[in-house]
């Protein structure tokens, strides 16, 4: 039974819940709510987060902000049946990548691991900004996704490092709140670029940003490096686990963005997508549970209640987040004949409710406790902004969309950071960063997933 030969050190005992996570299923004793991994003075921690906070703004806005410039950019390469790649493959780069993270950063350190992917991240933007051909764009955004998808774990990674877990529900709120507010306003700055200046500019400027979040990081983040030699850490990389689940990956996201579009769901080549996808699968978890030494991701995680619920909510969640922000967009520019900056617009009031509840969710947990009423209601109010979403036609009025809009804002806020919490808070101290990664990496892939299956719904319902 390798890989599942018990606990790693520091992870005795499966006891009772801490202050804050009140019914939640009991995660382990050493759950102090004031206990920090790594604690910084207060002046070094300020600058950590705003660092963090610039990172994860530009990993952000690059999921989206080309969404208004794609008519530009392929009237420039005359691409126009393949444009949509320049999205696609930010996205598969960015949920392939994700699950790896949080072992690498394990293995390698925080500080380098951070650095490295913003490293990465600048080198893509300037050849994303500096394409001479659309093949290289695309190659460019493969690699800037890479970046990208790392440097949003790691900003989760490390505020679990540095902050207390009483307070991690606020912060956490934050970061959602950053992380949504950029989704929603990149297609704004994409177009702003594009009109006024050029749609390169939208990649160059996250290069100067990056480069000061660079500076910051290799400064104050002063989160001890794991021991051991370049050669010693990389012997230690599961290169079998990682294969198979990148194939897993890259199968399922190419089967779903492909099918209904090139190629006909009963197609030859989308059954042959699947059926490798899930051999990959099943081989993965045979490795990880009876072959690795170091599983990239550990069955010991998934021994915790709390991490499988936090996993199969974030799961739900990611769902949600991609498949409406998405389906409304979709809605306002094919079925309406808005432009992708006014569709934008008006999905921006999202950002006020996610931000008020996700902060304001978190500070309550911080004071009071009793996280699992958050999630619930939380949780139980998204279900029902995702069941009137359905009602929305297209002669709807926008006061009865926006109501709807800010309850799914608001029910986001609640939800999407706290499960992440949860699963944080309950898992051993030396699986954090795996946990966290893998949490996140079900987030991304779920919402791949959601896009592809409303939006052929869509397509067909109007």
């Amino acid at each position: 039974m390798k890989g599942m030969g018990g606990p790693p050190p520091g992870v005795k005992g499966m006891g009772g819940p801490p202050p804050g996570m009140k019914g939640m299923g009991g995660p382990p004793p050493f759950a102090d709510p004031d206990y920090v991994a790594v604690k910084l003075p207060r002046k070094q921690f300020v600058l950590v987060i705003i660092s963090l906070i610039m990172s994860l703004v530009m990993a952000s806005l690059d999921i989206t902000i080309v969404a208004s410039a794609l008519p530009i950019i392929s009237k420039d390469f005359k691409a126009y049946n393949n444009y949509t790649w320049v999205i696609v493959a930010y996205l598969l780069a960015q949920t392939v990548i994700q699950p790896t993270t949080g072992k690498l950063s394990d293995i390698f350190g925080r500080r380098p691991m951070m650095i490295s992917m913003l490293a990465v991240f600048i080198v893509a933007s300037i050849l994303c900004g500096a394409a001479p051909s659309f093949n290289v764009l695309i190659i460019a955004r493969g690699l800037q996704g890479i970046g990208g998808g790392s440097v949003i774990s790691m900003v989760n990674i490390i505020v679990a490092d540095i902050v207390s877990l009483r307070e991690r529900a606020t912060y956490m709120g934050i970061v959602n709140s950053v992380f949504s507010f950029s989704s929603v306003i990149g297609p704004l700055i994409g177009g702003f670029f594009a009109d006024k200046l050029s749609w390169r500019f939208a990649f160059y400027i996250n290069v100067p940003i990056c480069l000061i979040a660079i500076v910051l990081i290799a400064m104050y983040v002063n989160i001890p490096t794991p021991p051991g030699t370049i050669l010693e850490k990389i012997k230690k990389i599961d290169f079998i686990g990682t294969i198979l689940l990148i194939g897993f990956s890259i199968c399922l996201l190419l089967g779903l963005n492909w099918g209904g579009t090139n190629y006909a769901w009963n197609s030859g080549i989308i059954i042959s997508l699947f059926i490798v996808s899930g051999i990959s699968l099943v081989l993965f978890i045979v490795v990880e549970c009876f072959v690795a030494k170091d599983p990239i991701i550990p069955p010991v995680i998934f021994h915790q209640r709390n991490v499988i619920i936090s996993a199969i909510g974030t799961f739900a969640v990611g769902f949600v987040f991609l498949t409406f922000n998405n389906t409304i967009a979709m809605l306002y520019q094919n079925a309406r004949g808005f432009t992708a900056t006014m569709s934008g617009l008006r999905l921006t009031p999202s950002f006020i409710t996610i931000a008020v509840a996700g902060i304001g969710s978190g500070i309550l947990i911080g004071k009071f406790g009793h996280i699992k009423v958050h999630i619930v209601i939380g949780s139980f109010l998204l279900f029902a902004a995702t069941i009137l979403i359905s009602f929305i036609g297209l002669s709807t009025p926008y006061y009865i969309e926006l109501f709807i809009i800010l309850l799914y804002g608001f029910a986001l806020g609640i939800t999407n950071q706290n499960f992440v919490v949860v699963g944080q808070n309950s898992s051993p101290k030396p699986l954090i960063a795996t946990t966290t990664s893998t949490i996140l990496f079900g987030r991304t892939i779920s919402g791949v997933i959601g896009v592809a299956i409303f939006g052929s719904i869509l397509k067909n319902k109007f």
